[in-house]
């Protein structure tokens, strides 16, 4: 599995992506990641994970001045990656989450929220190239 820091300004190939934090990857990150290998196939494509270091919550908790409230780690770093290459992931981007990425918001990832009070959840997968209207839509209605 390739591994890359950052987030690239343009993917070299067209991917298969899946964004989150994936501490642990448990069951239902493995059941996931078994989708995201099964249409990255289908289409002849790259999957890719684009995972956070640190954590998010942490970034936040510390943020606010009460690191104690972060999430305990269930992995380290390096123990996420191998578990994801277990997988059979092509590649995983990890993002620095600091204050210029929490800025960005979901806009970033193609789906942004009606209002800043409702709640957004992205969509599991995301594919430029090989997104159908459908899946557009299904992103636009799980992000308001």
């Amino acid at each position: 599995m390739q591994v890359f820091r950052g987030i690239p300004a343009r993917a070299s190939h067209s991917t298969v992506l899946t964004i989150g934090n994936f501490d642990g990857v448990h069951r239902g990150h493995q059941a996931l990641m078994a989708h995201l290998l099964a249409r990255a196939n289908r289409l002849a494509i790259v999957s890719c994970v684009l995972t956070f270091e640190p954590h998010p919550r942490e970034y936040f908790a510390a943020a606010s001045g009460r690191p104690e409230t972060a999430p305990a780690r269930i992995l380290t770093e390096r123990d996420k990656q191998q578990a994801l290459a277990a997988c059979g992931v092509d590649r995983t981007c990890i993002a620095h989450f600091n204050a210029s990425l929490a800025a960005l918001g979901l806009a970033l990832f193609g789906c942004a929220p009606a209002s800043t009070a409702s709640r957004a959840r992205r969509p599991p997968l995301f594919s430029a190239k090989a997104s159908t209207s459908a899946e557009r839509a299904a992103c636009r209605r799980d992000c308001s």
